[in-house]
This record gives structure tokens, sequence and C-alpha cells, in this order.
């Protein structure tokens, strides 16, 4: 199985970006992700400081080649399973 770590991300959906992993239909692929705020937040105080900052948010994992896929094509995606490390809540 293949994995896109999470030190591969982009802030914008941008075709002209490199394809990190390259992989065939049907292949399953694991993504690390970040959370919206890039794992830099653990109490309120620091979101309130990354808020502050403007600082940008919401990276997205990849960008994957699915081999034989063409521009106007429609990709069927299963999740398999999805896990959350946080162990904690903002309120």
């Amino acid at each position: 199985m293949a994995t896109v770590t999470r030190d591969h991300y982009q802030f914008e959906f941008d075709c002209t970006a490199e394809p990190v992993l390259r992989i065939q239909p049907g292949d399953e692929v694991t993504f690390e992700t970040l959370d919206a705020c890039m794992g830099e937040v653990r109490t309120v105080e620091q979101f309130l400081r990354r808020r502050e900052a403007k600082r940008r948010s919401g990276p997205l994992s990849g960008p994957v080649y699915v081999e034989g896929a063409e521009p106007g094509d429609t990709l069927l995606v299963d999740i398999l399973l999805g896990a959350h490390p946080c162990t904690f809540t903002l309120q």
C-alpha cells in the first residue's frame, strides 16, 4: 500500500502541481493528513495567536495521479477508515 505523508500538501487545487504519488486504478492509498491549523494548535491561546497572525489553513494532501484517468473522468473513492489522533477539544 502506498502512503502520501503529511509533508506533501498544498493550499489550493492546482492542476499544474506535480503528483507526489502515481497509482493504478484499484490501488489502496493511505493519506497522512494535517488538521486545518497544520497541527500547531493545542490550546485556545494558540488558536487565537494563530488566527491573529492570519496563517494559511486547510491543507490539501497530495496530489495523486491515477494512471489511465483522463480529464472529465469520474473517480470512485472508497474511504476505508478514518482516524484522528486528537485527544482534546476546544470549547
